[in-house]
């Protein structure tokens, strides 16, 4: 028996998207899907729509092992598209390469100890209440959460209530951009 075919519909580094149209509406294929591809090695992510077809995989540059293990565990076929797709070598040079984030996340702790050592340690009232939110997403200690939503109620008492219109429009687009991604995800709040 062939193997249902799902073209890739979108890929871009770290994130590629197929559907598999033979399958639509099978929750029990779909659940299969994710739980099984799940597993593969660099997989960070795999979400599927048993409504559309549709499947988004999340990895750490190279879905291969992915599409590998689908067919081998017979779920589907991408091969033609995804050789196409990926051109060979680009993901192996982007593991050798430092991930973005952190070398800004080390970018910004140096920063936070310089700003220490001037005896600038807390931020505005608006940025305490983002980082206690941001904390809660990443699903972090909730004590840590809680202690910097204190630190923005006295920022609020001493009348310290917003940062500079650079760090606002910042926020703005960060809260913007997880909102789409939920929205696309099709995951609630």
């Amino acid at each position: 028996m062939a193997l249902p075919s799902a073209p890739i519909e979108h890929q871009i580094p770290g994130r590629m998207r197929l559907r598999v149209p033979a399958r639509r509406g099978d929750r029990a294929f779909f659940a299969a899907v994710e739980e099984r591809l799940g597993t593969a090695p660099g997989m960070h992510r795999v979400h599927t729509d048993w409504r559309t077809g549709g499947i988004l995989i999340l990895h750490d540059g190279d879905p291969g092992p992915a599409l590998a293990l689908a067919r081998e565990q017979a779920l589907f076929d991408a091969t033609a598209r995804a050789m196409a797709a990926a051109p060979p070598g680009r993901a192996r040079q982007a593991r050798n390469l430092p991930d973005p984030l952190a070398v800004a996340a080390l970018g910004f702790a140096g920063l936070g100890f310089y700003q220490a050592a001037r005896g600038r340690t807390l931020g505005n009232a608006v940025e305490s209440f983002w980082q206690a939110y941001g904390l809660r997403t990443m699903r972090a200690q909730p004590w840590l959460s809680v202690g910097i939503s204190g630190l923005a109620v006295y920022q609020l008492g001493a009348g310290r209530i917003l940062g500079p219109a650079s760090s606002l429009f910042l926020y703005a687009l960060h809260a913007w951009r997880m909102a789409r991604q939920r929205r696309h995800l099709g995951q609630g709040t």
